[in-house]
């Protein structure tokens, strides 16, 4: 115990430590031999007392409101905030495992490579959904009533996750399988008509999207294997700026878009942003200045699989609105029935 005075307050710093006793029924031999100072300089109990015994304190000034609603709003929100990332996180991991089976279904090569789905899956979704959590406290978070825990799954949560989450990402995975099969199949034709540096033998014909069938490596892509990893990359360039898009019904939960901007949240913005640029410069970069020479690139692409996918980005995003402002509805519903239900329950037990 210390005390410090001043002609004003005094302070005092109090603590008491107990150390409890191990249970021991019915044994002669002690749970716990206490180790020798020599031989182990601090025990588990030491270690444990030393961690308990840091400072961990609130100060709160005695002219001050006591800040314990800000506290709570806080909390509810940054807990909030947290779910929403998670949710986010969760949805992009599912649909990108999803969207990979979807190409092995269709007999399609691999729409990522190894190192673009690490690349997703560990720099760019983590950081976009972490940036979801960095908005300003929203003090309408008090005035919703706390959901149950739910432990199990049932048909109305599979029903709100299957029409909520995933009429927001099946778009996604869609349109990337179409704009790849499209994609292939334009480099294909192209190939078809040119000779590849490797090969002196011209593809006469193309089947699906394979320009040698009778090959066992990919039917035929492991001789063009530039071509391909060129329509990967553009396949993750629009599949990042897809994640961003549906991103943004996720910054703010209980509002749409236009009712409030994203700009409210900046750690969001600058995020987006960066990752969007960081994206375009490694497309470009490596397209138009590292290209190899003679070789079928996304450049040579015809015009129409950009306008595609410019156009799949604004179908996307009206989608995730319509399925947003559907959840705003629903949530709206529950709250109410969450009032009527807690007002209903005050009004039985009052003794009035």
């Amino acid at each position: 115990m210390s005390c410090s005075c001043n002609c004003i307050c005094c302070y005092i710093n109090y603590s008491l430590a107990i150390e409890p006793i191990y249970p021991q029924v019915c044994q002669r031999i002690s749970i716990m031999q206490q180790p020798s100072p020599i031989d182990a300089p601090i025990s588990p109990v030491g270690l444990s007392e030393l961690l308990n015994s840091l400072p961990c304190c609130l100060s709160l000034n005695r002219q001050d409101p006591l800040p314990v609603y800000h506290l709570i709003m806080e909390g509810r929100y940054l807990m909030q905030g947290i779910w929403n990332c998670v949710q986010f996180w969760t949805s992009c991991m599912v649909s990108l495992s999803f969207l990979q089976l979807l190409a092995i279904a269709l007999v399609l090569p691999p729409i990522l490579s190894v190192g673009q789905v690490l690349w997703l899956t560990c720099i760019v979704v983590p950081l976009l959904s972490v940036s979801l959590v960095g908005g300003p406290t929203d003090p309408e978070v008090m005035q919703k009533p706390t959901g149950k825990n739910q432990c199990s799954i049932t048909s109305e949560l599979s029903y709100y996750v299957m029409w909520f989450y995933g009429l927001k990402f099946l778009p996604v995975m869609i349109n990337m399988v179409l704009m790849f099969i499209w994609s292939l199949s334009q480099a294909c034709d192209l190939i078809k008509s040119t000779t590849n540096n490797n090969s002196t033998v011209e593809i006469q014909q193309c089947w699906y999207v394979y320009p040698d069938p009778k090959e066992t490596e990919w039917g035929g892509w492991s001789k063009f294997e530039p071509t391909i990893i060129s329509v990967q990359r553009l396949m993750l360039l629009f599949l990042v700026m897809h994640y961003v898009t549906i991103s943004l019904s996720f910054v703010h939960r209980d509002y749409l878009l236009w009712k409030r901007t994203i700009h409210l949240n900046k750690p969001y913005l600058f995020t987006s942003l960066f990752i969007i640029l960081v994206q375009w410069t490694y497309t470009v970069h490596y397209e138009y200045f590292e290209s190899i020479e003679n070789n079928i690139s996304i450049s040579k692409l015809s015009i129409l699989t950009f306008i595609i996918g410019f156009v799949s980005l604004f179908l996307v995003f009206i989608v995730n609105e319509i399925v947003h402002w559907q959840e705003i509805r629903l949530n709206v519903r529950y709250q109410k029935r969450a009032r009527l239900d807690f007002g209903t329950k005050l009004g039985m037990n009052s003794p009035f």
